[in-house]
Protein backbone atom coordinates (compact mmCIF):
# COMPACT_ATOMS: atom_id res chain seq x y z
CA UNK A 1 0.00 0.00 0.00
CA UNK A 2 1.35 3.42 -0.85
CA UNK A 3 1.40 6.46 1.45
CA UNK A 4 -1.40 8.13 -0.56
CA UNK A 5 -3.91 5.51 0.54
CA UNK A 6 -3.95 4.12 4.07
CA UNK A 7 -5.71 0.86 4.98
CA UNK A 8 -6.81 -0.08 8.47
CA UNK A 9 -8.89 -3.03 9.62
CA UNK A 10 -11.21 -2.00 12.42
CA UNK A 11 -13.35 -3.99 14.83
CA UNK A 12 -16.58 -5.34 13.46
CA UNK A 13 -15.13 -6.51 10.13
CA UNK A 14 -14.69 -2.96 8.85
CA UNK A 15 -11.99 -1.85 6.43
CA UNK A 16 -11.08 1.84 6.49
CA UNK A 17 -9.45 3.36 3.40
CA UNK A 18 -8.12 6.89 3.86
CA UNK A 19 -7.03 8.96 0.87
CA UNK A 20 -3.97 10.68 2.30
CA UNK A 21 -3.24 13.80 0.24
CA UNK A 22 -4.51 16.60 2.51
CA UNK A 23 -2.19 19.15 0.87
CA UNK A 24 -4.06 18.51 -2.42
CA UNK A 25 -7.50 18.22 -0.76
CA UNK A 26 -7.25 14.46 -1.39
CA UNK A 27 -7.56 14.94 -5.15
CA UNK A 28 -7.45 11.66 -7.03
CA UNK A 29 -4.29 11.23 -9.08
CA UNK A 30 -3.06 8.13 -10.90
CA UNK A 31 -1.25 6.81 -7.82
CA UNK A 32 -4.40 7.11 -5.67
CA UNK A 33 -6.51 5.52 -8.41
CA UNK A 34 -4.17 2.55 -8.75
CA UNK A 35 -3.87 2.14 -4.97
CA UNK A 36 -7.64 2.37 -4.52
CA UNK A 37 -8.23 -0.26 -7.18
CA UNK A 38 -5.68 -2.63 -5.60
CA UNK A 39 -7.04 -2.12 -2.08
CA UNK A 40 -10.66 -2.67 -3.09
CA UNK A 41 -9.72 -5.81 -5.01
CA UNK A 42 -7.84 -7.16 -1.98
CA UNK A 43 -10.66 -6.30 0.42
CA UNK A 44 -13.23 -7.88 -1.86
CA UNK A 45 -11.60 -11.25 -1.19
CA UNK A 46 -10.87 -10.67 2.52
CA UNK A 47 -13.28 -12.70 4.64
CA UNK A 48 -12.42 -10.57 7.67
CA UNK A 49 -13.88 -7.44 6.05
CA UNK A 50 -17.58 -6.98 5.29
CA UNK A 51 -17.78 -3.18 5.05
CA UNK A 52 -15.39 -0.65 3.58
CA UNK A 53 -15.46 3.01 4.57
CA UNK A 54 -13.62 5.48 2.34
CA UNK A 55 -12.59 8.79 3.83
CA UNK A 56 -10.08 11.57 3.26
CA UNK A 57 -7.37 12.88 5.56
CA UNK A 58 -7.24 16.45 6.82
CA UNK A 59 -10.11 18.77 7.57
CA UNK A 60 -10.55 20.64 4.27
CA UNK A 61 -12.11 18.05 1.94
CA UNK A 62 -13.29 14.47 1.66
CA UNK A 63 -12.04 14.15 -1.93
CA UNK A 64 -11.82 17.19 -4.19
CA UNK A 65 -12.15 15.19 -7.42
CA UNK A 66 -9.54 14.57 -10.10
CA UNK A 67 -6.08 16.01 -9.65
CA UNK A 68 -6.09 18.33 -12.66
CA UNK A 69 -2.45 19.16 -11.96
CA UNK A 70 -1.59 15.86 -13.64
CA UNK A 71 -3.36 16.92 -16.82
CA UNK A 72 -1.01 19.77 -17.63
CA UNK A 73 2.00 17.44 -17.73
CA UNK A 74 0.25 14.60 -19.50
CA UNK A 75 0.31 15.99 -23.03
CA UNK A 76 -1.70 14.22 -25.68
CA UNK A 77 -3.23 10.94 -24.58
CA UNK A 78 -3.59 8.13 -27.06
CA UNK A 79 -6.85 6.23 -27.16
CA UNK A 80 -5.29 3.06 -25.69
CA UNK A 81 -4.08 4.91 -22.57
CA UNK A 82 -7.42 6.65 -22.20
CA UNK A 83 -9.16 3.29 -22.49
CA UNK A 84 -6.99 1.77 -19.74
CA UNK A 85 -7.71 4.69 -17.39
CA UNK A 86 -11.42 4.51 -18.15
CA UNK A 87 -11.48 0.76 -17.54
CA UNK A 88 -9.75 1.20 -14.19
CA UNK A 89 -12.35 3.78 -13.04
CA UNK A 90 -15.17 1.47 -14.14
CA UNK A 91 -13.57 -1.37 -12.16
CA UNK A 92 -13.34 0.83 -9.05
CA UNK A 93 -16.99 1.82 -9.47
CA UNK A 94 -17.93 -1.83 -9.86
CA UNK A 95 -16.09 -2.72 -6.67
CA UNK A 96 -17.99 -0.04 -4.79
CA UNK A 97 -21.34 -1.28 -6.06
CA UNK A 98 -20.96 -4.85 -4.81
CA UNK A 99 -22.34 -4.29 -1.34
CA UNK A 100 -26.02 -3.98 -0.50
CA UNK A 101 -25.75 -0.60 1.22
CA UNK A 102 -23.96 2.73 1.00
CA UNK A 103 -22.75 4.99 3.76
CA UNK A 104 -22.33 8.70 3.04
CA UNK A 105 -19.37 10.68 4.38
CA UNK A 106 -20.05 12.63 7.55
Amino acid sequence: MSDVLLLEKLEGRVGLLTVNRPDKMNALNNEVRDSLFAALEALRHDDDVRVVVITGSGDRAFIAGADIGEFKDAGAVDSASAGVASSRWRAISGSLQIGPSWVSPR
